[in-house]
């Protein structure tokens, strides 16, 4: 099973051009590529057309110098803000991710679902779901055109009145599917990603099916690729597999029930971020046998 990790780390610290070889060095066969780091500073999505290509030409050319595949890709987010005029915006940024993930030779690219305000527990969910339909209908065309498949995360949010992690778009496996399905009646190009930290995050009445093992089942096929990092069950830590709380083996059992054969990609950055440029190597590459550990 190949096992892979995010670019965050390494591409904050060494650039997108370096990244590439501190990843295999630390082991791994695969990468989430984050594109949701350029925002912050404009590019590429800023570049025209001809020097976007460019850029991730050269990007996907040093993956594969590397012999790294890119199993996936992540988006930009926040992908819906409530304001019309940036929303637009981000449904172009959403479009070039799209291109991008097609340049970089990657099948499938992350893309959070919409979660207004008011989409908490178990309310305003009829209008999320609209909302959200809407906004991953219009990537469709890209989709299509690139041939890529758009996944859909579990998500969480934040109760500021008791001051907890609380249950959002997405949060359950049976919303995701319900999603997913509608959509690939329109055009099969949708699927799950499921995050195993997020899952581990909600302990709430109504909500107890909201775990790694369940959450597999329910999706089933519709599960083509994941995030994997561990957290104590009340923070998004996003730390290394195996030192929380996370009981693997229930979530391990269920993806051999599915046939699951995607990669196991991490997405644990806030575990290299905490030793710093001066041991990446060496917390990456921790992090990667640990993994393999974890899955024999």
């Amino acid at each position: 099973m190949k096992i892979g990790t995010t670019s965050d780390f390494a591409a904050k610290t060494f650039g997108d051009l370096a990244a590439p070889s501190i990843i295999k060095k630390a082991g791994f066969d695969s990468v989430d590529f984050s594109m949701f780091i350029y925002p912050q500073k404009g590019e590429p999505y800023t570049l025209s057309d001809a020097d976007f290509d460019d850029y991730f030409s050269k990007v996907a050319a040093e993956y594969k110098k590397n012999s790294l595949q890119i199993g996936q890709t992540h988006a930009p987010f926040s992908t819906y803000t409530g304001e019309a005029e940036y929303d637009e915006w981000l449904i172009e940024i959403l479009k070039k991710s799209i291109k991008a993930t097609a340049i970089l030779g990657s099948k499938y690219i992350v893309v959070h679902p919409a979660m207004p305000r008011e989409r908490k527990y178990n309310a305003f969910i009829d209008e999320t779901r609209t909302l959200n339909l809407e906004r991953y209908k219009r990537l469709i065309p890209e989709l299509e055109k690139y041939d890529v498949y758009c996944a859909i995360e579990n998500m969480f949010s934040w109760d500021s009145r008791i001051r907890k992690i609380c249950p959002t778009t997405c949060t359950t496996a049976e919303e995701m599917a319900d999603y997913i399905d509608t959509l690939n009646k329109i055009s099969p190009h949708f699927a799950a990603c499921l995050d195993v930290g997020h899952a581990n995050l909600i302990h709430y009445e109504g909500f107890e099916n909201v775990n790694p093992a369940h959450m597999v089942r329910v999706l089933g096929d519709r599960l083509k690729i994941m995030h994997m990092h561990d957290n104590d069950g009340r923070s998004d830590l996003h730390t290394c597999p195996g030192i929380c709380s996370i009981d693997y083996k229930p979530f391990i059992e269920a993806l051999k029930e599915i046939g699951y054969n995607g990669v196991i990609s991490l997405e644990a950055d806030c575990f290299p971020y905490a030793f710093g440029e001066s041991l990446a190597q060496e917390s990456l590459a921790l992090m990667c046998s640990q993994t393999r550990r974890i899955f024999g």
